[in-house]
């Protein structure tokens, strides 16, 4: 997504208070509207709280089913969507039986927009912090939303979960949608256009034509021609191969770090995003091994502040555009090499890099249709402990062996080449 713009060439905010055939008062209404068919979506601030009405079209009339407010929790953000057969409607709420202050819950309606069910989207996707502006992608079939308590870049990140394929109760773990979607500052509200050319979202980053942060402006992706469905053909895919290759490639080396004995041989290997967020909450247990020595604190906690979610977010926005290739039926080679710290015995370190390669195998295709997985060519290089490695062997030195800065970067897994299969 190479390109970014500040939506211009509005000269006044449009506030529009007639939608369909129904009159909203201005003075208790949010700006926030959906429609399908013959059901209608409002959200409104009444009464001092947020609340959202499912309203069904009957003779000519718009009438309320139900209100999806219990009692006096606020109800907001609303985005409605076909999800299977089943119509699904999103919002955030800070009703009780969450996992923290606002959560992402769903809504299941009937045709005549009746509220069947209601549940919490659940720990994958909610946090003791705030998640907000849910919007689910019919075509990606992934649920979008912003969230403060996971793992950002600051303030509201946006994130992304994939529902899976074969039951609607369960999203996966959540991940960061990087860079350039996501600032040092708020992002929400992401939406994608009906083509799929274009995402939205609100953010108060700064811009060339605005200093400071005290607003949410819009901002517009336009997504490359090189991934347009309208060229979704082998020849035009084979015109486009110097362009496709150009998109993939990477500059330099990327890494994908690991904490000790992870993951842990006698487990079920998981996608890498599981071992980075456990790995990511260790900054205090590692810089507590060197209160002592300033030198090492700092590097220490350069590490976990931006070494270990910079090589995270690299790692996210090249998921993304191997996805896009993936999906458009490339067959895409990358090869790696995978290293292990060498406290432990040379075959546990080579089974260790082993299965941390599988880790990136999940992470990339996590989300992929299953026909489109096999597409994905990784050359593995294991080659556990290194025998040049200037690291501590010792379990009696763990202070070496496990926790400075030298034995931290042994732990690494490396993207190194990238290609596609002609």
């Amino acid at each position: 997504i190479p390109h970014l713009y500040k939506v211009r060439g509005f000269s006044e905010t449009l506030q529009a208070y007639r939608f369909s055939d129904t009159l909203i008062k201005p003075e208790d209404t949010m700006a926030s509207w959906n429609a399908i068919s013959n059901i209608e979506i409002v959200e409104r601030f009444k009464n001092q709280k947020h609340q959202i009405e499912v309203r069904n079209k009957k003779n000519n009339k718009w009438i309320s089913t139900a209100p999806l407010n219990l009692g006096d929790e606020n109800c907001l953000h609303p985005a409605i969507a076909q999800v299977h057969d089943t119509l699904m409607l999103f919002f955030s709420s800070n009703r009780p039986g969450g996992f923290g202050s606002f959560d992402i819950w769903y809504s299941a309606l009937d045709t005549l927009g009746k509220i069947i069910y209601t549940r919490n989207a659940g720990p994958n996707i909610n946090t003791p912090e705030n998640e907000f502006s849910p919007y689910f992608d019919t075509v990606c079939n992934r649920l979008y939303f912003s969230s403060t308590g996971h793992l950002g870049l600051g303030g509201f990140d946006i994130f992304f979960s994939n529902l899976n394929a074969d039951n609607n109760r369960f999203f996966s773990t959540a991940e960061n949608a990087g860079i350039p979607i996501n600032s040092a500052q708020h992002d929400l509200h992401f939406k994608t256009s009906k083509n799929s050319r274009y995402l939205l979202l609100a953010s108060n980053r700064s811009t060339p034509l605005k200093s400071g942060n005290c607003c949410l402006d819009i901002f517009m992706y336009k997504i490359d021609s090189v991934f347009s469905k309208t060229k979704d053909t082998s020849s035009t895919l084979k015109d486009n191969y110097k362009n496709i290759i150009q998109q993939l490639q990477i500059n330099k080396p990327l890494a994908l770090f690991f904490d000790n004995n992870q993951p842990y041989v006698g487990t079920a290997v998981s996608s890498y995003t599981t071992y980075y967020t456990a790995y990511s909450k260790q900054a205090a247990v590692y810089k507590n091994r060197f209160l002592k020595d300033t030198a090492m604190y700092k590097r220490i906690n350069d590490f976990f502040l931006d070494s270990l979610p910079a090589a995270y977010l690299n790692l996210i926005a090249f998921k993304l555009r191997i996805q896009e290739a993936l999906h458009k039926g490339l067959e895409i080679y990358i090869g790696v090499r995978a290293f292990a710290s060498p406290l432990a015995d040379k075959s546990f370190n080579l089974n260790l890099s082993k299965r941390r390669i599988e880790s990136l195998r999940m992470f990339i295709t996590d989300g992929l249709p299953q026909d489109k997985k096999h597409l994905l060519h990784i050359n593995e290089r294991p080659f556990g402990e290194r025998d040049n490695a200037r690291v501590s062997d010792s379990y009696t030195d763990l202070k070496n062996s496990v926790y400075s800065i030298n034995a931290i970067r042994e732990r690494v897994v490396y993207i190194e080449q990238i290609d596609l299969i002609q």
